[in-house]
């Protein structure tokens, strides 16, 4: 377990792309509840030279598996164009059901959620107290759960090019956070410092299933409380029920990731792989059952 950490230590820290992907652990024979947020890193794609024992094409072609999904997942993944991008949508949702359905000892096959009005998903029933949250980017996929807080994860590719970095900051960022982004030394850090800010926002506005044109207002120059703001995510009107604690996790090279929980208070993380280096399962074999994770290396935008 990491404690969250408290915004003096990482007050006015630039965002590098996180490379301490070590962190990620596999989790124990029974992890249990969590006591806090629980994180999971999901690697997307086949590692080289692994078995794959589904063959390529797109999601529903023959021998593409997409069974277990619900209905709403199986039409996103079909109308998917590109192949790779359709097959890391189904690996990312199969690793989500596979998760939820471990924790809550249910098949993910029988799962079922609704949606709020800007696309957050919530249990309802006997299962409203789990919340959880999925964020996938290129390669990756990030959930979170918790039975303490609604929450919401972001990781992002750091894609944006080198000469696009100040002009996008100036235009998307309040000054105060552009000029953050134009402060850092070198190319490399404005890029990552700029899509950290933007992951920050993005898990704010999924925690509390806003709207991301509001929370592009939120302040999130530093890591901790989050300051509500007149005209982002209801900031309005005020209460606990908006109250954001937001920290940066752990991100593989390349990639930035936040996350924000509702509440005015930090909460314990353990962060878990879902397989070790070098062993990503194939979607073929995730699987849905509803057995709670394993010894063995299991480990995780929607």
């Amino acid at each position: 377990m990491i404690a969250v950490p408290s915004p003096r230590d990482t007050a006015a820290r630039p965002l590098p792309p996180g490379t301490a992907t070590g962190a990620y652990r596999r989790p124990p024979a029974r992890p249990g509840p969590p006591p806090g947020v629980d994180l999971w890193l999901i690697p997307l794609d086949a590692a080289p030279g692994a078995r794959v024992t589904a063959p390529a094409g797109r999601p529903g072609d023959a021998g593409r598996p997409v069974g277990g999904l619900g209905r709403a997942e199986r039409s996103r993944a079909l109308s998917l164009r590109d192949p790779a991008t359709a097959r890391r949508y189904v690996a990312a949702h199969t690793a989500l059901r596979t998760l939820l359905g471990r924790y809550v000892g249910r098949p993910g096959s029988t799962l079922r959620w609704a949606t709020g009005r800007h696309g957050k998903p919530v249990f309802e029933g006997e299962l409203h107290a789990w919340h959880w949250s999925l964020s996938r980017s290129a390669s990756h996929a990030l959930l979170a759960v918790s039975r303490t807080a609604p929450v919401g994860v972001d990781i992002e590719r750091i894609t944006v090019p080198p000469r696009a970095v100040t002009p996008l900051a100036s235009r998307f960022l309040p000054p105060a956070e552009a000029a953050l982004v134009a402060a850092q030394p070198g190319t490399q850090a404005r890029r990552a410092a700029y899509h950290g800010l933007l992951s920050r926002k993005e898990s704010c506005v999924k925690a509390v299933g806003g709207r991301f044109s509001e929370g592009l207002r939120l302040p999130v120059a530093t890591p901790g409380p989050v300051a509500p703001h007149p005209d982002a995510l209801g900031g309005s009107g005020g209460g606990g029920d908006v109250a954001r604690w937001l920290v940066d996790l752990p991100a593989p090279a390349g990639y930035v990731a936040s996350l924000a929980t509702v509440g005015r208070s930090p909460l314990p993380l353990r962060l878990f792989a879902w397989s070790a280096p070098g062993e990503r399962p194939t979607v073929a074999d995730l699987g849905t059952a509803p057995e709670r994770p394993r010894a063995e290396p299991a480990g995780v935008a929607a």
